[in-house]
């Protein structure tokens, strides 16, 4: 299976593209937090090797793109900037240019998608120490306090659906009040930071406010 990485401000920007993206049978993994380990230079390149093909959104601006652009090509593999409805002329120079691969949007039917990507040669690395992208880790083996093993189980088991507040700290502390309300925000907070720690995508769980939490389908590929 093709692997696809989306860069993004914005991942529910993308639901349409992935949707479109799964359907053909690529996995697709979409990320906000991706760009700011590139731009502070602290994303491992192996990182990178593990997919076969680069999405920059289209949120994503052309000062922002050319700043990233020299780090994602040392890998090699095919970058498609993707637009919303016009394609600007600096793309069409950095296609022309073989900066780019190409220029995709979601509203592309799926058989152009599909063969957009299938037509790229694909450039693959075994090489992908420090990172754990593609493997699973087992929650066990994150380095994770009592109460933040809780608050992640909880979250995880519930196959995702909504988890009150409520429901989080009767379970964790047997008691819910104004104390362990607000605590949930920072455990989460620091779960985020130890999933990052451990090159993982840190975006474990979506905020509902005033209600809870659910878990982000996507961590179940990488944690069992």
């Amino acid at each position: 299976m093709k692997k696809i990485m989306v860069l993004t401000k914005n991942i529910l920007a993308e639901v349409d593209l992935q949707t479109k993206l799964q359907q053909l049978n690529f996995e697709v993994f979409v990320t906000s937090q991706t760009m700011d380990g590139l731009f502070l230079d602290q994303m491992p390149s192996a990182c990178l090797n593990y997919f076969d093909f680069i999405v920059i959104s289209e949120l994503i601006t052309e000062s922002e793109m050319n700043t990233i652009l020299p780090f994602l090509q040392q890998n090699g593999m095919p970058i498609f900037r993707k637009v919303d409805k016009v394609v600007s002329e600096n793309v069409k120079k950095d296609i022309q240019n073989n900066i780019l691969s190409g220029w995709i949007c979601a509203s592309m039917p799926k058989d152009r998608l599909r063969d957009l990507f299938s037509s790229k040669k694909l450039v693959t690395s075994e090489k992908t120490e420090g990172c754990t992208f593609g493997k699973r880790v087992s929650l066990t083996d994150l380095p994770l306090s009592k109460n933040e093993k809780k608050f992640f189980s909880i979250i995880y088991e519930s196959n995702g659906k909504l988890v009150t507040r409520e429901e989080l700290c009767l379970q964790i502390w047997k008691r819910c009040d104004h104390s362990t309300m607000s605590q949930l925000s920072s455990i989460k907070k620091r779960i985020e930071k130890k999933l990052r720690d451990q090159q993982l995508p840190d975006e474990f769980a979506k905020t509902s406010w005033g209600k809870g939490y659910v878990m982000n389908q996507h961590l179940y590929e990488y944690i069992a």
